[in-house]
């Protein structure tokens, strides 16, 4: 069976995590929803997180990472208020091919 989540504001992408269903949206916030029942469980703040774009979660450590322009951002997902500004992405290393 199909279900479709229906969120206000500028979702941008979607990831699963155990039973939860996180959304990231134009801002500094993360959504929690229940993946059975679709009702909105809680909503992170992530201080620094301004453009995100995309999220990914995994399993192994229960981590989310949110790409933003410029950086990826790491959430625990056990304790939202663990985040941190995981990696930079402006600084990109030139890469040359041998002809």
């Amino acid at each position: 069976m199909s279900r479709t989540v229906c969120v206000k504001g500028d979702a941008r992408a979607v990831t699963q995590l155990e039973n939860k269903l996180f959304v990231v949206f134009g801002s500094s916030k993360i959504e929690a929803y229940n993946a059975q029942t679709l009702t909105q469980l809680s909503v992170i703040k992530v201080k620094g997180l301004k453009d995100p774009h995309d999220i990914v979660s995994c399993r192994d450590d229960r981590q989310l990472y949110v790409a933003d322009s410029g950086a990826i951002w790491r959430v625990s997902a056990a304790d939202p208020r663990h985040s941190q500004n995981w990696l930079n992405t402006t600084e990109t290393a030139k890469v040359s091919s041998a002809v």
